[in-house]
């Protein structure tokens, strides 16, 4: 038996952090699995160089998150 898990990653909000070498990126993640849906939400912030490139990536949690994307994760099986 074949499973699949659906995922559609999108940013769904952006704004600026106070310093001017930072970005915050608000995502949304829409999951669904054997009929069951899901939306997991967190944030990335974008450091960038005195040139303006990517120096680094952080991923953060947003509160509660992932203890709900783990019960989805439990409730679906995977």
């Amino acid at each position: 038996m074949e499973t699949t898990l659906f995922v559609l990653t999108g940013a769904s909000g952006v704004g600026k952090t106070t310093l001017r070498n930072q970005l915050d990126v608000y995502f949304s993640d829409f999951l669904k699995h054997k009929g069951l849906e899901h939306y997991y939400k967190c944030k990335q912030r974008i450091h960038f160089s005195s040139k303006g490139l990517v120096e680094k990536i952080v991923h953060m949690e947003l509160p509660g998150e992932r203890e709900k994307l783990n019960a989805y994760y439990q409730q679906v099986g995977l």
